[in-house]
């Protein structure tokens, strides 16, 4: 697995973690961080396909919160994940670096 397929994978397991336990991996003490941009709520459009292989298809819209942030030492860490939880979010974008 190449470092971009590694990234992809531990992002989709931040995404999907209960958030209890994101919090429990990042506590409020965590390190200095500058806000790159705020955790700032959004609709995303979810598309699909009719069998896994037909043409493609607007499904319908989902709420999807977004947070980018640089940690002390100059290090990025983003984080898109389903929902309205932005606490939730900018722990994510905290725990992806």
């Amino acid at each position: 697995m190449d470092a971009t397929q590694n990234r992809r994978a531990w992002m989709g397991l931040l995404a999907r973690a209960r958030p209890e336990l994101l919090a429990a991996l990042t506590p409020d003490d965590a390190p200095e961080v500058a806000l790159q941009r705020e955790p700032e709520v959004d609709a995303v459009m979810v598309r699909g396909r009719a069998g896994a292989a037909g043409a493609p298809f607007n499904l319908g819209e989902t709420t999807d919160t977004r947070c980018t942030l640089r940690i002390a030492g100059g290090v990025i860490g983003c984080a898109h994940v389903q929902g309205r939880d932005k606490a939730r979010t900018r722990r994510a974008a905290l725990t992806a670096r």
